[in-house]
């Protein structure tokens, strides 16, 4: 049995190779990703906006901290008026106003996302300040560089996935698993997000495995994982959020580090980066109770 820990995925419970059979593997997975993905992305339009400006005024409850993300995602708003492609401006704003407030299941499951014809896939912060724009205003600006993807379709409605068995309760040593099955050929993928940080599941050390349509698919697929808390943690019970990606073609995710671990706004940018067409996006939390 392979112990997995959904918050911090120690690379010890999860090794099933010599760590050289696994640096190869990253390396392939590298060639693989950077011989491939000018390709997949070649149909579509990639824009940058530079010198995008964000603000939001410290007033009131809001502390500089929350000023800068608010300010952040204002700047996302305008690059993404300024490439050209937020017609919908309206569901640009409330997607990341979801973002903003970690409303995680709204993000991913939204029906804001079918509205949006592009999308920012990395970005770049220039400067930022506070300042007083006179004796009662005090503001934060942000200026953000941004690339930013044109899509060339909509969502498949006919690429439709059911996940059944997933449970929404797990106490300390339950095996994980789940079963869906998907009306296209699909790959998985399966990060947990956390509230800065995401942790790639699967797959890790190995390629996606090809879902055949129509059929009855359990995961995981070759070995057994059970679920336990936090390393120092016996006592409280943890909230966890999946993102169950599945793709039409197969889309390696590299932008980790040698634990798996990536920043939250990577693996946006990455999901961002898929044609619409091409994906069906799961989100699922859960619980992980100890004994």
């Amino acid at each position: 049995m392979t112990n997995i820990n959904f918050r911090r995925f120690t690379i010890e419970k999860w090794k099933i190779l010599k760590r050289t059979k696994i640096y190869y593997s990253f390396i392939l997975a590298y060639c693989f990703f950077i011989t491939f993905l000018p390709f997949s992305f070649s149909s579509q339009k990639t824009i940058k906006v530079q010198k995008s400006v964000g603000t939001c005024y410290i007033t009131g409850d809001i502390s500089p901290n929350q000023a800068k993300v608010k300010a952040l995602n204002d700047a996302k708003i305008n690059a993404l008026l300024n490439s050209g492609i937020g017609e919908n401006i309206y569901s640009y704003k409330t997607l990341y106003k979801q973002q903003e407030n970690k409303n995680f299941e709204q993000v991913f499951t939204s029906q804001f996302q079918s509205e949006l014809n592009g999308n920012i896939i990395d970005y770049e912060i220039k400067s930022e300040r506070i300042y007083c724009k006179n004796e009662l205003e005090i503001i934060y600006e942000i200026i953000i560089d941004a690339n930013i993807i044109k899509y060339k379709s909509e969502f498949d409605n006919k690429f439709q996935v059911n996940i059944e068995n997933l449970k929404a309760t797990f106490n300390v040593g339950d095996d994980f698993s789940f079963q869906f099955k998907s009306t296209v050929d699909c790959y998985l993928t399966i990060f947990d997000l956390l509230d800065t940080t995401a942790a790639l599941v699967y797959p890790q050390n190995e390629s996606s495995k090809k879902n055949i349509k129509n059929s009855e698919i359990k995961f995981p697929y070759e070995r057994n994982f059970t679920v336990e808390l936090s390393p120092g943690n016996v006592v409280t019970s943890e909230p966890h959020r999946l993102l169950l990606v599945f793709t039409k073609e197969e889309y390696p995710y590299i932008l980790h580090d040698a634990n798996y671990f990536a920043s939250y706004e990577k693996v946006i940018g990455w999901v961002n980066s898929i044609e619409p067409s091409q994906k069906n996006i799961q989100y699922y939390g859960f619980q992980i109770l100890p004994k």
